[in-house]
């Protein structure tokens, strides 16, 4: 869903825990434009998919990661959120 917007360039979704609501959807984001930001994507996604669905941290990347097929590997994706949660990079938006 994220890809039909005309600013991401790609897109990966996962989950990731959350004390209180047991887990929530993570964006990872290639964007075209830096005009593009949190409140275009969540505004977005309203318009497509149910509240509880919604991404609730949102990160933007210069490229996905992605095995030598062309896969993006999630695991790297969440190595690399959990780095920037612990260095404070990353802002939780619950």
């Amino acid at each position: 869903m994220l890809l039909s917007h005309s600013d991401v360039i790609e897109a990966a979704v996962l989950d990731w825990p959350h004390k209180s609501q047991g887990e929530v959807a993570v964006a990872f984001v290639v964007r075209r434009s830096e005009s593009l930001d949190d409140e275009a994507i969540i505004d977005f996604c309203r318009e497509k998919i149910a509240a509880h669905k919604l991404p609730r941290i949102i990160e933007y990347l210069t490229e996905l990661p992605k095995n030598p097929m062309g896969k993006v590997v999630k695991i790297r994706l969440r190595e690399l959120l959990n780095e920037r949660l612990r260095n404070g990079e990353a802002v939780r938006k619950t």
